[in-house]
């Protein structure tokens, strides 16, 4: 599948068996690396959604962001990976 810049592109971390992903799919979004690490719902991802990429390792504690980027065919943007300026945390206050 080609991409424009102007597509939507999800990096999916603890992707799973892919429910999510498919959602963000039908909604536009277009998944560009899944990381997971149990292999069970590695080899379902590789059945039945054969078109995405699974990252190698599957161990997201095992991958440096660079490497995550490069896998996902994404480049690096200067000054947003690798420093930290504060987080910001979306969803309601504890």
């Amino acid at each position: 599948m080609s991409r424009s810049p102007n597509d939507l592109s999800v990096l999916s971390l603890f992707t799973g068996a892919g429910g999510l992903d498919l959602g963000l799919e039908a909604a536009g979004f277009e998944p560009v690396l899944c990381v997971e690490v149990d292999s069970e719902s590695h080899e379902t991802l590789k059945r039945n959604r054969p078109g995405w990429r699974l990252s190698d390792p599957g161990d997201i504690h095992q991958l440096e962001p660079t490497q995550l980027l490069r896998q996902a065919g994404l480049k690096r943007r200067p000054g947003r990976l690798g420093r930290s300026r504060g987080r910001k945390v979306l969803g309601p206050d504890p």
